[in-house]
């Protein structure tokens, strides 16, 4: 389980590499090929992010884009693994 420090941490983290909405999609997918790597290939995670980004782009402020990106593709992947077949 995450402790809250732990998720400040995590978003100081992502908010230092947020200098474009490209750099923080750069980071977003770091971060999730670093947790689902060994269960998607990369091609599938890039997917992910580029779908999600498309769609919160402009609902929602720059400054949140890449927390609420993350949270979003990691969601979906997550369903994505517990989907039989």
């Amino acid at each position: 389980m995450t402790n809250v420090h732990d998720e400040e941490n995590w978003h100081n983290d992502m908010s230092a590499d947020l200098r474009t909405p490209a750099d923080g999609a750069r980071a977003v997918t770091a971060e999730l090929v670093a947790e689902f790597g060994g269960e998607l290939p990369l091609d599938v995670v890039q997917a992910a992010v580029a779908v999600a980004e498309r769609e919160l782009r402009g609902q929602t402020s720059p400054q949140a884009l890449a927390e609420l990106l993350h949270r979003l593709v990691q969601q979906r992947l997550r369903e994505r693994l517990n989907q039989p077949g």
